[in-house]
This record gives C-alpha cells, structure tokens and sequence, in this order.
C-alpha cells in the first residue's frame, strides 16, 4: 500500500480495537443474556460466563463515560432478569 495509506496507524488501531471491545460488550451481553433465559448452563459455566462479561463490560464503560466498574453481581442481575421479546 502506498505510504499515505498506512502513514498514522496506530491510531486507526487504536480506534478499531475500542470499536471491538464495545461491540464485544455489547453483543455478548444479548449472547449471555439469551443463554441464561434458556437455562441450559451448569453453575461453573454460568459463573464462567458473569465472569468474562464483567470483564468486558468494565473494559468498555470508559469509552462510554463510565468510571465505576461494575460486580459480577450486577452482571448476573441484568442477565437473570432479561426477558426475550415476545413476537
């Protein structure tokens, strides 16, 4: 690729990387949240689960302004609690 193409790319790393993280919270808390309504999970595995999604949930609340960190036990309240959408 040319030079002015690839000139300044960490910063455009930078910013896919936070895209990622934030989609990542975001789309695995649909993920985990349709998992735990189904009720097919094992205590480790859902202990696994609350675990890694406050992982990346606290990793993307400061780019959305956050600066307290969330519990696992706050995860697991809003994953226990949603409820899919009735069609």
């Amino acid at each position: 690729m040319p030079v002015e193409c690839t000139t300044g790319w960490e910063a455009d790393l930078a910013s896919y990387l936070t895209h990622e993280r934030v989609k990542s919270a975001i789309v695995d808390t649909v993920r985990y949240a349709q998992l735990f309504a189904a009720g097919v999970r094992t205590v480790d595995e859902e202990r696994s689960l609350i675990s890694r999604q406050t992982t990346k949930l606290n990793r993307a609340r400061p780019y959305w302004g956050l600066d307290d960190q969330l519990t696992c036990e706050d995860v697991e309240r809003v994953l226990r609690a949603w409820q899919p959408a009735q069609r």
